[in-house]
C-alpha cells in the first residue's frame, strides 16, 4: 500500500498504517538484526479488566559510529490514546550473533544467548558521589513463545531489575521486568512490573508488550498533531511534535519534518525532502524532490522550489532565519543562504546562490 489518506481533522494522534510486512521467519544471523528504516510494531496492554491497550513503535533511524563501533539509533514512540500523548525515547544498540549491546555513555551488555542462570550487571549511573545505580540481568528461561507476529520454538527470557543505592531502603531493589528475545528476530515480548505510576497512575502491573509485525518505512507523527481532512501521508514520513498540517496536503515518501512544522492547505512536498524545526509553509506550495530546508524558515503561498535545492543551513540545530515571499519560483539546485529574504513573485534561476535580500520587498 503506497499511501494513506487522512480524513480525520484535529485528531490527537495518528499512526498511518501504510505497512509492508516482512517474513515471519528469522532474516539475519544476529540476535537482533536491523536495517535503517525498519520499524517494529508492538501491542501493549496492562493487567486491568478491561485492559488499557496502546501501540509501541520502534524505528531504526540511522547508523552511527561511536568509539569506532557501529550502532543503530532506535527511536521509540508509545502511542497511548488513554493519555492523549506520545512517549518518546531513543537508544543506541548494536547486535552480534549472540549478544546485544547498548551505549549509555559507555557500552554495556544488555542481552545475550547464554545458559539459564547466567547473570551479569552493569552500572546505570552515579546517583551520588561514589554511589552507583546498577541493573542486574539474569537469563531466566529458554522456551517457546507465541506473540501476534508468530510462534517461536526458542526464546531467551531475561529477568531484569535495578539496584538503587540512593533510594531508601538502602539499597532499593526495583520490581522486575522480563524481556524475551528470539534469535534472528530480536525483542519479541516484554513483561514489565516496573511502572512509572506518577506518569501512568491508571495502569495496573504488569504491562505486556508483544511483537505484532515488522514495517518497511513506517509513518511517525509526534505529539500534539493537528491534521486536516484530505491529507495524504505516504510511507516513510516522519514529523515531529506540534505539527499543524492543513487540508489537502500531500507528504510524499521519506519526507522528514521537525518540530513545530506548519503547512498550509493543498501544499505538495515530494519525496526525500528534509525540513528542520520551526518551518512554516503557506498554501499551495510545491517542493520538489531532494530539497533540504533549514530551521526557522517561512515560505509564502504558491511558492515553487525545484529539486536538489538547499534553503538555509543543512544543520538543523542552526537557525537559518529565511523568509521567502508569496509566488516565488526557485529553480533546481539553488542554494539560499542564512538570513536571506526572497521577495514576492521573484524567480530564482537554476543553480543560483542566493544571499541577502532579493527583489523589492514591501
Amino acid at each position: 500500500m503506497e499511501e494513506t489518506t487522512v480524513t480525520a481533522i484535529y485528531k490527537t494522534l495518528l499512526i498511518i498504517p501504510c505497512f509492508l510486512l516482512l517474513s515471519t521467519t528469522s532474516f539475519a544471523d544476529q540476535l537482533w538484526p536491523m536495517t535503517v528504516g525498519m520499524c517494529m510494531e508492538y501491542h501493549k496492554q496492562d493487567s486491568s479488566t478491561p485492559p488499557v491497550e496502546w501501540t509501541t513503535l520502534l524505528k531504526v533511524a540511522e547508523e552511527v559510529t561511536i568509539n569506532s563501533k557501529t550502532y543503530f539509533r532506535i527511536k521509540r514512540w508509545n502511542y497511548n490514546p488513554p493519555i492523549s500523548n506520545t512517549d518518546y525515547a531513543e537508544i543506541f544498540v548494536r547486535s552480534t550473533e549472540d549478544k546485544l549491546y547498548a551505549f549509555f555513555g559507555r557500552e554495556v551488555l544488555v542481552m545475550q544467548i547464554a545458559p539459564v542462570g547466567t547473570t551479569w550487571y552493569f552500572k546505570e549511573g552515579e546517583c551520588s558521589p561514589g554511589l552507583f545505580d546498577y541493573q542486574v540481568v539474569k537469563i531466566s528461561s529458554n522456551e517457546g513463545i507465541t506473540v501476534p507476529y508468530g510462534t517461536f520454538d526458542v526464546a531467551y527470557g531475561a529477568e531484569n531489575y535495578g539496584i538503587r543505592n540512593c533510594v531508601p531502603p538502602f539499597p532499593y531493589i526495583t520490581p522486575f521486568w522480563y524481556n524475551y528475545f528470539v534469535p534472528g528476530i530480536g525483542l519479541a515480548k516484554e513483561v514489565d512490573y516496573l511502572l512509572d505510576f506518577d506518569k501512568y497512575p491508571f495502569l495496573t502491573a504488569p504491562t505486556i508488550q508483544e511483537l505484532v509485525r515488522f514495517i518497511d518505512k513506517c509513518v511517525f507523527i509526534g505529539q500534539n498533531p493537528v491534521i486536516g481532512t484530505g491529507t495524504t501521508i505516504k510511507r516513510g514520513v516522519e514529523v515531529g511534535d506540534n505539527c499543524e498540517i492543513a487540508d489537502g496536503v500531500t507528504l510524499n515518501r521519506d519526507v522528514t519534518a521537525g518540530n513545530n512544522f506548519k503547512v498550509g492547505s493543498n501544499t505538495i512536498i515530494n519525496q526525500d525532502v528534509t525540513i528542520c524545526d520551526d518551518v512554516e509553509l503557506g498554501d499551495d506550495v510545491i517542493i520538489d524532490k531532494n530539497v533540504v530546508i533549514g530551521s526557522n524558515v517561512s515560505i509564502g503561498n504558491a511558492t515553487v522550489i525545484g529539486k536538489n535545492s538547499t534553503i538555509g543551513d543543512t544543520y538543523c540545530g542552526t537557525s537559518s532565519n529565511i523568509t521567502i515571499g508569496q509566488g516565488v519560483v526557485i529553480g533546481q539546485q539553488v542554494t539560499v543562504g542564512i538570513n536571506s529574504e526572497v521577495c514576492p513573485l521573484e524567480v530564482i534561476p537554476a543553480s543560483a546562490n542566493v544571499s541577502g535580500v532579493v527583489g523589492n520587498c514591501p
